[in-house]
This record gives structure tokens, C-alpha cells and sequence, in this order.
């Protein structure tokens, strides 16, 4: 794959030219079909750009607009919807996790086993639940034997493979080792869900992704065909073979992108997410309490996220793991690698250098994993000390520039205007599925501060902010969703 030959989407920032080199040179190596790269200086968005192809036989280029499967860097998306539940006073990282789902019981005729009754909401999202994978990765192996033994369809859903799995031992005693576990990070999706009686995805978006200006984020579907609007399609190498597909109705070989690895609404909390990488950096810049964007967490939840475990062998302050996420540099580097079959992203937060940055690939070597992470961390450092090194980070933010109203892929959007509202805010929605539904505000901290009836012939609204405290408010019309900022 040469430069010449790649589509670009994006304004070509020439101090920036390492970046593009990165991506180029990462795609050519890994045989990645298409990308994108968003860089952030200090807040601001200083680069967003897309290369290659989001469908090579039809021969579509990529666009910075494209959603892409990000695989675990959903991860720390919900140890984010934790914490702020945390904040508000909802949940306790070392509250029982049995007492928190107790409505989740076993498959009939087993017993929850007594190891589950010392799990803390804290050894979850710090990896250390007793969960190791001795049997193979629950969230992967168990969609059929789980469905089963529960009596509901394949592939079987979350709650489902908690179910079979509440009778069995745990690898290890909690809090006394680190093994990487997705199946934790399904038993925090439905604490999330029983906390707040909401779906996992509705008080993601609403809670985490709204506050931060994020209206395309959604949990994937599996199969080609259900693919949303605008979402790339996913290639894997000849490495790869095709398998028998996970979904019920489906008696076929199908690809490893599509259904013979991964039913993805079962991996929502721990993989499932689609999004764009400008979306991404406006989550991990509104995390970052350094910055003026508008801020999803207290900076108190921050320091916690970043505590060292105290567990031998695992306290090294250089390089550990946080809460949901990896952490180096005394947790001043925050990071997630995400990786399935036909996908691949990272995300990186460096407070020594105020630079944040995401990059996404509809393709993923995952055969030769560890040195494709060390490939691409060796070109990413490379490129960013070569842009410090000649002070090449210009005065532009672009955040605003690159968006996606909610719903490019299935919903019809709101939009806010002015944004940052000084004095008011017109919300436009049209009259389409409005009429009747409760239109309702909320700031940060979930705290309702409008709520009122969508008149039958109502297609917009001014709100007089005039008194708001400062900050991010959240906006949903049934299920539309939108944000803005007062100032």
C-alpha cells in the first residue's frame, strides 16, 4: 500500500505530516484496509484525519465520520459509567457484587457458589475479581452452552452466561492477583443496568457519552447485514478461516468479523461499543479534569481511577492497572488497547505532555498481537517526539468541525444552538416522533433540571439558561439524545 494510492479524508495539517506517516506506514505494514487517527494538544482537537477504505469492494473511502468497532477500548467507557455512579452516592466500589445483582440467580438446579460472595465492585474493574479463564473466556465460549442450560435463544445474552457461570469456583481469591477478565466487565454492565434500571446502553450514552458532546456512539450488531449506517465493514486475514456461526438462526460458515467468534450485544460492557476516534478523544479530553472541556467525573473519581494496586508483583508504578484502565507513569498516562477479529483500536492519554490521541482499524493481526502493540507504539512515539521536537503543534481546535449528529446511523437528532449557550438554548428537533414524549435536561450528575411534555405541534424549544451553573448538560427526547455546555 503506497501513499499515493490511499484516500485521505480530513484537512492535511502540514506541521502533522508525521502523523499521516504513522498511519500510512501502520496500514502498509498490517495490511489494514482503513483507519483513523485523532489527536488532541491540551484539549483541543488538532487532528482528525481518515485513510483508506471503509468497503474495499466497493472501493469507499474511509471518512472520519465512519463508525468502527473499538473492541475493549469500551472497557474503560464503562468503568467510566461506574464511577459516576460512584460520585453521586449510587454505588460503592467495595460494595458485594451477589448483594448488587442478587436478581440474577443461577441456571436451574445449581447453587451460586460460595467464592462470588467476596467479589467487590473494585476487584472488577480492576481485573482482579478471581476471574482467569481457566475454562476458556466465558463471554466466548459459553453463548451456546449458556443459552442452554437458561432456556433462552443462542446466542445466549449476558445475563445469561452470569447465570451458568454463578456455580462455579473462581481461579483465584479476589484481590490477591490481575488476570484480564471480559466476562468482569459483563457482571459491571448489569450493575450499571440494576443500579439504574436502565439498559446499559441508554445510561451510557445518556450519562457518559451526552455530557461530553457524543451523539454517534452505539453498542454494534454482529452480522454484515445489520451493519448501521455509515459503519465500515471488517476484514480478516487468510489466518483467519471461517467458522460456524454463534447465531441461532444461522447454520453457516461465516467469517470471524461475522458471527463465528463473537455475538457483539453480548460483549456491550466489555467490547460491544461503535463509535469514531474524534468521539473517542472527546471522551478521554472530557475525563481529563486538566482540560476545559466539559468534565464527565469529579477530579477526586480521577485519582481513584488511578490508585496502584497494592498486589505483589503487580504495584509497579510505571506500568499497572488502574481502575478499567492500564496506567503508567504514576497515572499520568491512561490507556486501552481494544482487539477482535476484524477490528483494532488504542486509546492514550499522556498528562506529561497534554497529548491524547485514538486510532481505529476495520482489521486486526491477531496472530501476531503482541508485536503488532509494539510496532505501533514504537511509529506512534516516534511521531509524537518528532512533532514536540520541532514545536509542530498548531493553534486550531477542531472539535465542533468534526461531528456526527446523533442518529447518522438510525436516529434523527436534537440540536442546540447557541453551543456554549450564554443566557439560552434553542433545542430543534422536529415534529417527528416528538410530540408527547418528555423532553428532559440533565447536568453532569444525572440531576433533572427541565422536564416537560413535547407539545403536538412543537418542533423546538428555548430553554433560558440564565442562573445554570457551568457545565455539561445532557438532552433526551424519548431516545434522542443530545448535549450542550453552559458557560
Amino acid at each position: 500500500m503506497s501513499a499515493q494510492v490511499v484516500p485521505a479524508d480530513g484537512d492535511e495539517v502540514p506541521s502533522l505530516r508525521a502523523l499521516d506517516t504513522f498511519m500510512l506506514r501502520t496500514m502498509e505494514r498490517w495490511n489494514m484496509p482503513g483507519g483513523q487517527l485523532a489527536v488532541t494538544k491540551n484539549g483541543r482537537l488538532v487532528y482528525s484525519r481518515a485513510f483508506g477504505y471503509a468497503d474495499t469492494m466497493a472501493k469507499i473511502p474511509a471518512t472520519r465520520r465512519n463508525l468502527f468497532r473499538i473492541a475493549s477500548s469500551s472497557k474503560p467507557v464503562t468503568g467510566t459509567a461506574i464511577q459516576k455512579l460512584v460520585a453521586g452516592g449510587r454505588l460503592h466500589l467495595d460494595d458485594k457484587v451477589v448483594d448488587i445483582l442478587a436478581g440474577i440467580a443461577p441456571v436451574p438446579g445449581a447453587t451460586r457458589h460460595a467464592d462470588w460472595d467476596k467479589i467487590t465492585v473494585r476487584h472488577l474493574m480492576m481485573h482482579s475479581a478471581g476471574f482467569a479463564n481457566s475454562n476458556g473466556d466465558p463471554q466466548y465460549e459459553y453463548l451456546r452452552t449458556a443459552a442452554r442450560a437458561c432456556a433462552v435463544p443462542v446466542p445466549a445474552d449476558p445475563a445469561s452466561i452470569i447465570r451458568y457461570m454463578l456455580d462455579k469456583p473462581l481461579d483465584y481469591q479476589p484481590g490477591t492477583a490481575i488476570s484480564y477478565s471480559n466476562f468482569g466487565f459483563n457482571l459491571l454492565g448489569r450493575i450499571i443496568e440494576a443500579v439504574t434500571g436502565m439498559p446499559y446502553e441508554r445510561y451510557v450514552r445518556d450519562s457518559i457519552f451526552a455530557p461530553a458532546g457524543i451523539t454517534a456512539a452505539y453498542i454494534g450488531k454482529t452480522r454484515r447485514i445489520e451493519r448501521m449506517e455509515g459503519e465500515v465493514v471488517y476484514y480478516v486475514g487468510n489466518d483467519l478461516p471461517d467458522g460456524w456461526s454463534v447465531m441461532g438462526d444461522e447454520d453457516a460458515r461465516v467469517s470471524m468479523a461475522y458471527g463465528a467468534d463473537y455475538h457483539l450485544p453480548t460483549t456491550d460492557a466489555h467490547g460491544g461499543w461503535v463509535t469514531t476516534a474524534t468521539d473517542l478523544v472527546r471522551y478521554l479530553t472530557s475525563l481529563d479534569p486538566t482540560t476545559s472541556r466539559p468534565h464527565i467525573l469529579p477530579a477526586d473519581q480521577i485519582d481513584t481511577m488511578v490508585v496502584v494496586p497494592a498486589i505483589s508483583g503487580e504495584n509497579d508504578p510505571q506500568r499497572y492497572q488502574g481502575l478499567a484502565f492500564r496506567c503508567e507513569a504514576n497515572g499520568q498516562v491512561w490507556t486501552h488497547a481494544g482487539i477482535l477479529a476484524g477490528a483494532s483500536s488504542l486509546i492514550w492519554r499522556d498528562g506529561r505532555t497534554g497529548v491524547t490521541f485514538t486510532w481505529i482499524f476495520n482489521s486486526s493481526p491477531i496472530t501476531t498481537i503482541g508485536e503488532f502493540a509494539q510496532d505501533t507504539r514504537v511509529r506512534m512515539d516516534a511521531a509524537l517526539a518528532a512533532i514536540e521536537a520541532t514545536n509542530g503543534w498548531p493553534d486550531i481546535d477542531l472539535f465542533g468541525a468534526v461531528s456526527v449528529k446523533a442518529g447518522q446511523a438510525d436516529k434523527p437528532g436534537i440540536d442546540a444552538r447557541p453551543n456554549p449557550a450564554e443566557g439560552h438554548v434553542t433545542l430543534t428537533f422536529g415534529m417527528e416522533g416528538s410530540a408527547g414524549a418528555d423532553l428532559i435536561v440533565a447536568d453532569s450528575a444525572g440531576r433533572i433540571v427541565v422536564r416537560r411534555k413535547v407539545g403536538l405541534d412543537t418542533a423546538s424549544v428555548v430553554l433560558q439558561t440564565s442562573g445554570w451553573m457551568r457545565g455539561a448538560y445532557s438532552v433526551r427526547i424519548g431516545d434522542r439524545t443530545s448535549a450542550f455546555v453552559v458557560r
